[in-house]
């Protein structure tokens, strides 16, 4: 049960998203150690080859302030 008293710009999980798996996380620092991402721009860059394999293997969408976050 949802608390009333949660934010109102709350947002959580968005529906729909699916969980890491185990290959999810290898491709996800593999593309971490090749952009060693600081900056928004590498986050960026990283972001986008994470999505490329995403996309190729049926995996969720990530915002690259939701991998920045599970790094």
């Amino acid at each position: 049960r949802v608390s009333s008293s949660a934010p109102s710009n709350f947002t959580g999980r968005q529906r729909g998203v699916q969980n890491y798996g185990e290959e999810d996380l290898k491709v996800l620092f593999e593309c971490i150690l090749k952009h060693k991402p600081g900056g928004t721009t590498a986050w960026e860059a990283m972001a986008n080859d994470y999505n490329q394999y995403a996309a190729t293997k049926g995996r969720s969408y990530r915002e690259p302030k939701a991998l920045k976050e599970k790094y």
